[in-house]
């Protein structure tokens, strides 16, 4: 499908997207973007789901881009005009940023082993079927508080690679950072695309040990929680979901040495980090970003 938008990290862009549920393998998925824009250009290929050859129970996500960007903004410290302030910070100024060109390129491939427990004791591919996008019938995630009689329980491990590129008048520096990711996920809602009941549950822990030319070594925690209540709202909606997130992080290497300097902290777009995508989207991306967050 093209389709062209506007927003601040693109400009004015056109774009091509190509997904398809059911290849390479009928329980898979893959997507790929292109886009084009008056301010940076991407390319992105994410998968879901891929069955890894001679092993069943594990399966792979993976999640590759390769991107460039013009007056691209990142909220770490280095703008001349606060000079005692820390970017990204919870009472720090909302102009306090750093802006320049330069590459965003990451690799990110989860690997996810499915325990014999709960749902996925006896179906590893599970089957859904479909009555105009809601689930009509499958399994019965959400029926109880035990991994051990209801959802699909996963160990996971992502390693994970990232370079982060800022050329700007009055600064210059490249954000490098490699690791393993590693968590456990309950996943004991009815439908993963589209839940009605149940909830998710992850616990996860990131290491950067420091090697392959890093930044900066680090570690950092975090857990999670989405939880999905149905209600009845009569016969006029085919659907009606209370839907609840909470998460929380910390980083237990983060360390403020006696002149203010920060060794071992996660980079600005990982770890305890807010704004963007993912978490407070009425804030730009990593807008804040600390040593713990709630």
């Amino acid at each position: 499908m093209p389709f062209a938008f506007y927003n601040e990290h693109f400009g004015l862009a056109l774009a091509y997207a190509y997904g398809k549920v059911g290849s390479p393998q009928k329980q898979a998925a893959i997507m790929a973007t292109a886009i084009v824009g008056s301010k940076g250009g991407m390319g992105l290929l994410v998968g879901r789901d891929i069955q890894m050859p001679g092993i069943d129970r594990l399966f792979l996500d993976p999640i590759v881009s390769v991107g460039h960007f013009s007056d691209n903004e990142a909220y770490i410290d280095g703008n001349p005009d606060f000079p005692a302030e820390r970017a990204g910070s919870n009472d720090s100024d909302k102009n306090n940023f750093v802006e320049g060109d330069g590459w965003d390129n990451f690799l990110r491939p989860t690997f996810k082993y499915l325990l014999p427990i709960g749902d996925g004791r006896e179906q590893i591919v599970t089957t859904y079927t479909l009555d105009d996008g809601l689930l009509a019938s499958g399994p019965k995630g959400g029926t109880s508080w035990n991994p051990f009689e209801s959802g699909k329980t996963y160990l996971e491990m992502r390693p994970f690679y990232r370079s982060q590129q800022l050329a700007g008048e009055m600064f210059d520096k490249e954000i490098k950072t490699n690791g393993l990711d590693f968590s456990l996920f309950w996943d004991n809602r009815d439908f993963y695309a589209n839940p009605s009941k149940g909830f998710g549950a992850r616990l996860e822990a990131a290491r950067d040990c420091g090697a392959f030319d890093r930044s900066n070594s680090w570690t950092n925690l975090e857990s999670e929680l989405d939880a999905y209540l149905p209600f009845d709202l009569g016969r006029r909606f085919r659907q009606s979901v209370l839907a609840l997130n909470w998460w929380t992080s910390y980083s237990p290497t983060w360390s403020v040495r006696p002149d203010g300097e920060i060794k071992n902290r996660p980079p600005a777009h990982t770890g305890s980090t807010l704004g963007g995508l993912w978490r407070m989207r009425g804030y730009p991306t990593q807008r804040f970003n600390d040593k713990a967050a709630i």
